[in-house]
């Protein structure tokens, strides 16, 4: 397998740390709600930092994309 593909499926199979092996669907009541405690506040900017440079480049491509003129047919 090409390193390309297997850093994408090493990318997918990652998770956040504190999170659940087990579905949504296969918790239980408490279980769902120890796992889905950090969405119960407000989100705010302040809670963010600067974006990496990987993401910046990904919106510095869209951009350019959207900024293309339309052609009149």
């Amino acid at each position: 397998m090409p390193a390309k593909h297997a850093k994408s499926r090493e990318r997918k199979t990652r998770r956040r740390p504190g999170r659940q092996d087990k579905p949504y669907w296969e918790m239980t009541a408490e279980e769902l709600a120890e796992a889905t405690a950090e969405f119960d506040k407000e989100f705010s900017i302040a809670d963010f930092g600067p974006p990496p440079p990987e993401a910046l480049a990904r919106l510095e491509r869209a951009m350019r994309k959207l900024a293309r003129p339309l052609s009149h047919g």
